[in-house]
């Protein structure tokens, strides 16, 4: 009889232990699926476990963005699952994030391929990596290389209207 008795004391001392784990585990999740809300940025409601990414399984990911712009206007947070990531469709807000005060708004998701791998670009490159990448590819984007472009710029443009 005592192992009987040892093995009830083990499973009623267990539940309240996973009840406290399941518990925090759920208040974590809704602190993190209250990102935007906390912060007063609209958006779509996040399914938990989940967040917006099976709004992409029932139509396509343009349509549900532009539906987004148009719900929620030209700022709008999202969730990746449980990563919370801020839309922006303002161009003069785009510019600034990105060139004026890029410090503020590095280090952004890293993508993977097809096989599971990061993919190393400038776009998701982080810190140092980003510095030294930026510092080979600037003087490729000079003005006047940019400038040398437009012809053949015009020209392919001029070739795809012919073609549409």
């Amino acid at each position: 009889m005592p192992s009987l008795i040892n093995t009830q004391y083990f499973w009623y001392s267990l539940a309240p232990i996973m009840a406290f784990l399941v518990t925090l585990k759920f208040v974590k999740l809704n602190r993190s699926l209250n990102y935007w809300s906390d912060r007063n940025i609209p958006g779509p409601t996040p399914i938990p476990y989940f967040g917006n990414t099976m709004s992409t399984l029932l139509k396509s990911l343009p349509y549900i963005e532009m539906n987004w712009y148009n719900t929620y206007g030209k700022i709008y947070g999202v969730y990746g699952l449980k990563r919370p990531a801020l839309t922006v469709a303002e161009p003069a807000l785009v510019k600034q994030i990105l060139v004026k005060e890029f410090h503020k708004f590095r280090n952004r998701m890293p993508e993977t391929d097809p096989n599971g791998r990061f993919v190393r670009h400038l776009f998701n490159a982080r810190d140092d990596h980003w510095r030294r990448l930026r510092h080979i590819i600037s003087p490729a984007f000079s003005a006047g290389k940019l400038r040398r472009l437009y012809p053949l710029i015009g020209e392919c443009c001029d070739e795809f209207v012919a073609a549409l």
